[in-house]
């Protein structure tokens, strides 16, 4: 982490097509301007602020505070909040896993001239959010300020470094357990340092750098020392000696830092410098910032920008500033960006996520051009743009086949509801599929489509087809098709490939299957050419087409006509104006190869010759005589 004392404004992200961010006064201010304070937010919408000098006529002069107050971004409010035990100000703050807050050390008792001494405090306190108090958990050995805390996991923390209350610099560090609220020393750090910063890289190590020994142009080291339980490891040795930089930890783990005072008389001197860390080490990036600073603040603003807010000046002497950039990791370079509406130094910003606004920026009280107090608030805010995600895909899958789901190319996070977090989703089954995608910016967008399962009719399977029939016989059998989807089919499509000695009855197309419905259709068979004879019936569905070979072996041995359903085929010829039936049946139904009836006649029992009016075409037909079924040939 770095030093808990801030400042602003400097933006840093993609120089690309991003429109710039502008800054507008917040709502509402703090009760008390303050600076060398801490803010931390405790929810997405609520940041709590913490201590630091009020009642101030100069930088880091003035009465340190125990009154807190609560910013929220929703209610677009400054709320009171109950005050620390201690006031303090130029001390350490972390937020717990569980967002509660710790306070380390600091100054407590008046600073009358700029940079002067003050009574320390060694106490450290916890605010718990949900009860709105702060208690003391416990003490320092060494009571502390400016100094530099990180955790060590989550419930123990390293303090490094600081001054003490004759303002020398010390070398010690310890290591302080919530849980128990004790202190225990730690191996010092190889120097005496006070205004240190300290960071855990994305491999976990954690680092401590940066500091200076004393007053104005004090000793200062440009080595990067390494925490181990065993001591102090000399991790790198950077080409500049800095003070004090501005420290970030990137959305993807790796720790940035920029800026910072190399010497303070007869000038302040404000390097411009960028690090990065790159396979375990920092490395300078080519660009620079557009000015030199110190005690400004970073803000990750995009996945390849961070903004580089406000801060002090160098010059004769240090002057607090408005002006802000924006620089892009990836590209190495740096612009001018909005600046804020009030000059400020250290004061502090921060970044939140909050449910109304994807993307928000606070800057927060500091010393104004005028070297005093600002109780202002500053909100930078980015409106996501309103948008649903594209998924491109078939919207009907056919059984047992799978099929891809893209999202749109423009974000760099994806969330499906089966929770897979590629851009492109491969399914098995029909139903619902919703992404959430992030882009760049932070900003998220949905979309969703619903797969049916394609009305595909599967074609079963015939009958077992006889060995021999004898040539001459007309046979006939029956095939079974199956609609699994969820939505009415309608066939229209079938034939045969040859369609010589095979032949599909007249009348039995279009068909419709409702859904999971089984029906049958009737293939026959004539001829009078002995030897095998086959044929291909195809039938043509949204799921492509599907195949069933049709084969049998004709003899010359003639049989009366037959089908494999094991009924009669009878034969009667037709004309134009009457077909004639003979039967002894007390009901006669005739119905065509869908179920339609087209005749129904009711007898008295004798063999008797029945009209059919208007005749039948010639065909195939279902005749049903009392309970005794057969197919009926009209020729």
């Amino acid at each position: 982490m770095l030093r808990f004392r801030t400042t602003f404004c400097l933006l840093v992200f993609p120089v690309t097509a991003l429109a710039q961010p502008q800054w507008r006064l917040f709502e509402d201010t703090l009760q008390l301007g303050r600076h060398s304070f801490q803010a931390l937010a405790i929810r997405p919408s609520q940041v709590l602020v913490i201590g630091g000098f009020t009642r101030a006529v100069g930088g880091l002069i003035g009465q340190p505070a125990r009154e807190c107050e609560i910013i929220d971004i929703e209610q677009r409010k400054v709320l009171p909040v109950s005050p620390m035990n201690v006031g303090r100000s130029d001390f350490a703050a972390l937020r717990t896993p569980d967002s509660n807050v710790i306070v380390i050390s600091g100054v407590t008792g008046y600073v009358s001239t700029e940079g002067g001494s003050g009574t320390l405090t060694q106490t450290v306190e916890l605010y718990e959010r949900t009860s709105n108090r702060w208690r003391v958990l416990g003490n320092l050995i060494v009571a502390r300020r400016q100094h530099t805390a990180i955790w060590l996991d989550d419930h123990r923390i390293l303090i490094v470094g600081g001054r003490l209350e004759d303002l020398s610099s010390t070398a010690s560090a310890e290591i302080f357990d919530i849980q128990t609220g004790v202190s225990q020393l730690a191996p010092p750090y190889p120097y005496s340092m006070t205004d240190l910063v300290s960071a855990r890289t994305r491999t976990g190590r954690i680092l401590v750098w940066g500091g200076r020994q004393g007053g104005p142009n004090s000793f200062r080291t440009n080595e990067i020392y390494e925490y181990t339980p065993t001591g102090w490891r000399l991790y790198q040795t950077m080409p500049e000696v800095i003070r004090s930089p501005s420290v970030i930890a990137l959305a993807d783990g790796r720790v940035l830092f920029c800026g910072g005072s190399q010497q303070e008389t007869p000038q302040f001197i404000f390097p411009r410098g960028i690090y990065i860390e790159r396979n375990g080490l920092f490395m300078r990036l080519q660009d620079s910032l557009l000015i030199g600073r110190a005690w400004h603040d970073l803000v990750h603003w995009t996945a390849d920008s961070v903004l580089v807010i406000g801060g002090f000046m160098g010059g004769a002497k240090w002057t607090s500033t408005r002006s802000c950039e924006i620089f892009n990791i990836a590209t190495g370079r740096s612009v001018q960006s909005a600046p804020l509406a009030v000059a400020r130094g250290y004061g502090k910003v921060l970044d939140l996520n909050a449910p109304s606004m994807p993307r928000t920026v606070l800057a927060i009280s500091g010393l104004d051009s005028t070297n005093r107090n600002t109780p202002t608030i500053e909100i930078l805010e980015r409106k996501c743009p309103e948008r649903a995600v594209t998924i491109t895909g078939a919207r009907s899958l056919c059984p047992g086949d799978t099929l891809l789901l893209s999202a749109d190319s423009g974000f760099v996070r994806y969330r499906w509801s089966t929770g897979d977090t590629t851009r492109s989703l491969r399914i098995s089954s029909p139903g619902t599929y919703t992404v959430t995608a992030t882009d760049a910016d932070s900003c998220t967008a949905t979309g969703d489509v619903t797969v049916t399962a394609a009305p595909g009719a599967i074609l079963l399977h015939t009958r077992s087809t006889p060995a021999h029939v004898p040539i001459g016989t007309i046979w006939c059998d029956t095939v079974e098709l199956l609609n699994p989807s969820d939505v009415p089919l309608l066939l229209d499509s079938l034939w045969l490939a040859r369609n010589v000695e095979w032949s599909l009855p007249l009348h039995q197309l279009p068909l419709e299957l409702a859904p999971g419905e089984r029906r049958t259709l009737l293939v026959c068979w004539s001829s009078w050419a002995r030897g095998e004879h086959r044929d291909t019936l195809v039938l043509t569905t949204p799921c492509g087409i599907k195949l069933l070979p049709l084969a049998l072996l004709a003899t010359d041995i003639q049989w009366k006509a037959h089908s494999s359903c094991g009924v009669t085929i009878e034969s009667i010829l037709a004309d134009d104006a009457m077909t004639t039936l003979i039967t002894a049946a007390h009901l006669v139904r005739i119905r065509d190869l869908v179920g339609r009836v087209v005749f129904e006649h009711i007898g008295d029992g004798q063999a008797t010759p029945i009209a059919i009016p208007g005749g039948l075409r010639p065909g195939i037909y279902l005749l049903e005589r009392d309970e005794v079924r057969s197919l009926l040939l009209v020729r």
